[in-house]
């Protein structure tokens, strides 16, 4: 159950250049019928403006201020859409059939769009032809004669594809069709290395905001991270270099940058808020990041500091809460081999399997020297009580503060619950873990290490 949240974000600037766009879309198949204008943004697409279309099919999205670059969509019925490329030409007309919107597609005013549906026509077939060899080739077994036949010609296909995205880059020269094709045709085979960092994306191009290519690279490089578990530092080192790439636009960078901050607020694993942390003292603290207004750079400050306070490897802060039974207990009056300070509350499932496990775990592991530091984060006194007695955690130390007197709140972040910190007998924080199932991974190999 999430009872802390901070919403980050990073506002795209629309400014007003004195300028319009006007944008003409006839399609047939779409007579009398709404007709959306949207933005691709990150993994998202946001409505700019509905409008129905007339009798014709003839609709025009038009306003007095001019569009930011990007990639945006004409949606047709909340069911089939088409792409459309906003850069410099901003005054064109588009005309397709919904039977077959990227065969069908006519382009007047605008060299760009021309030119991108050229491609895609150009490959239409051949790509379809590849998805259904793909099908037969996996359905096939390998000892097959088809086999060699059907690679042969994926790869031809392949050839065709990879040759008709560079002969339009060539076309469109400098523009943000060229930046958009490369962006998601030419990442190299093994994503990007330390010699090949990101080389295929153009950087300086705000238009990539507006299109799901910088989310991928952001992407890319926290699962690459992630996935094989490389040490922090290394990730950090990582960040810093995309960070200073993005930094080729503004708008980019902030991109970037708030991506970032944004899952690194809300990731839980060993070592990964610290990343916030990090983003905060040496961007935010130091005014790298202008478009965070001050109530923003305070609001992310206060989360850095919890985190600060909460880090592995911090002291765990000294709590005085009230048991079930009235009494005081403090923190660091207990003295255990191991602490595991547990952020609990009723009505949250995750609560309950975690509350379970934790039960059976020290069931089965009495000889252990170490203690359950139960801290109920909700104010319902009953259902507390109710829930200590169903899942027999009596033996926990169970304690809770409704006002937050102590503040625990501000020196330990609770994101979400459950989340469980272990402390060692200095109660020096050790590990932390939101969720039941990395609590239960968790105990499972701390009872392997104990054997």
């Amino acid at each position: 159950m999430i009872y802390r949240l901070l919403t980050l974000f990073f506002l795209v600037a629309w400014t007003n250049l004195q300028a319009q766009y006007k944008i003409d879309f006839k399609i047939k198949g779409a007579e009398q019928k709404e007709v959306q204008f949207g933005y691709y943004y990150s993994d998202k697409q946001y409505i700019l403006k509905t409008l129905k279309a007339d009798e014709k099919g003839k609709v025009v999205f038009e306003d007095k201020q001019k569009l930011p670059r990007g990639l945006y969509m004409a949606v047709l019925d909340n069911q089939m859409y088409f792409d459309v490329l906003v850069s410099d030409d901003q005054e064109f007309s588009m005309e397709c059939d919904t039977n077959n919107l990227t065969s069908s597609m006519k382009v007047k005013g605008s060299t760009e769009n021309a030119l991108f549906y050229e491609f895609q026509q150009e490959i239409i077939n051949p790509v379809q032809e590849r998805g259904k060899l793909s099908v037969r080739l996996y359905d096939l077994p390998k000892t097959s004669d088809s086999v060699a036949i059907i690679e042969k010609r994926i790869a031809e296909i392949n050839t065709l594809t990879d040759n008709a995205w560079k002969k339009y880059i060539q076309k469109s020269g400098n523009s943000f069709l060229s930046n958009l094709l490369t962006a998601f045709n030419g990442e190299p085979e093994f994503s990007y290395s330390n010699e090949v960092f990101f080389e295929h994306i153009n950087f300086a191009d705000s238009g990539l905001v507006r299109s799901p290519a910088l989310n991928r690279v952001c992407k890319l490089v926290l699962a690459r991270n992630l996935n094989a578990n490389k040490p922090v530092p290394i990730m950090k080192g990582e960040i810093v270099r995309l960070l200073e790439k993005s930094t080729a636009n503004k708008e980019v960078y902030g991109y970037v940058f708030t991506h970032f901050l944004n899952f690194f607020h809300s990731f839980q694993r060993d070592g990964i808020n610290e990343l916030f942390v990090f983003l905060h003292d040496e961007y935010i603290a130091k005014e790298k990041t202008p478009w965070f207004d001050d109530k923003a750079k305070a609001q992310i400050k206060e989360e850095a500091d919890i985190f600060r306070y909460s880090m592995i490897g911090s002291n765990a802060y000294d709590v005085n809460l009230e048991s079930i039974s009235g009494e005081q207990i403090a923190l660091n009056s207990l003295e255990f081999e191991h602490i595991f300070v547990f952020f609990w509350s009723t009505g949250c499932g995750h609560c309950e399997e975690a509350s379970k496990v934790l039960r059976d775990f020290m069931v089965q592991n009495k000889s252990l020297d170490l203690a359950i530091y139960a801290v109920y984060v909700k104010e319902d006194r009953k259902a507390w009580a109710d829930f200590i007695n169903q899942y027999g955690s009596n033996e926990w130390f169970n304690v809770w503060d409704t006002e937050n007197k102590s503040l625990y709140k501000q020196h330990y972040y609770i994101s979400s619950t459950p989340i469980m910190y272990v402390l060692d007998k200095n109660k020096k924080i050790i590990n932390k873990f939101s969720g039941d199932a990395p609590i239960k991974n968790y105990l499972e190999e701390f009872k392997k290490d104990k054997r």
